[in-house]
């Protein structure tokens, strides 16, 4: 499978992750996601590193955030 298949916009991304899309560039400027850039303005979002995000930031029941890797 070709890598730019899993490779998804804001507009994709921002759901998956529970998030708006204005949201999810806040991310992105402050570099607390993982993302691609492909150019200047273009931001592309792998799927397997969203979901490990999802995962490495979870959280257990007293509040405080896990990390898993």
């Amino acid at each position: 499978m070709d890598q730019s298949e899993n490779l998804i916009d804001y507009h994709e991304a921002a759901p998956i992750l529970g998030l708006t899309e204005g949201t999810l560039r806040s991310l992105v400027s402050r570099s607390q996601i993982p993302y691609v850039r492909l150019s200047g303005r273009i931001v592309r979002f792998s799927r397997r590193s969203l979901q490990e995000w999802i995962s490495s930031h979870s959280v257990t029941g007293g509040g405080k955030a896990v990390s898993r890797g």
